[in-house]
């Protein structure tokens, strides 16, 4: 029997937090996620917890910035984003799409 050497994957999380050091990749994600037609439960809460992680990882993320994750993530531990959702329902029942762009 022959050895095969296979090269080593990379870890995916640490692919994903170094993949959303980008913001431009963070603005795309989450526009993702946000236009996704089957809602998956708990995904935009994932979602901005990878991008949390991934800023905490860079050290940039300010303290502003980290309580107001916590109280929205509290929200969606309750209500899994369903006023977000419904909120981009009307937007598009009136013709009208989010979008979400990078500030820097």
């Amino acid at each position: 029997m022959q050895t095969v050497k296979t090269k080593t994957s990379k870890n995916y999380q640490d692919y994903l937090l170094s993949a959303l050091s980008d913001s431009e990749r963070i603005a795309k994600n989450i526009e993702v996620v946000l236009e996704d037609q089957e809602r998956l439960s708990g995904l935009l809460r994932l979602t901005l917890t990878d991008i949390i992680q991934a800023k905490v990882k860079n050290n940039n993320l300010s303290k502003e910035a980290q309580l107001s994750f916590e109280k929205l993530d509290q929200l969606l531990a309750k209500t899994d984003g369903q006023e977000i959702y419904t909120f981009i329902d009307l937007l598009s029942n009136l013709g009208l799409k989010l979008s979400i762009i990078s500030d820097s």
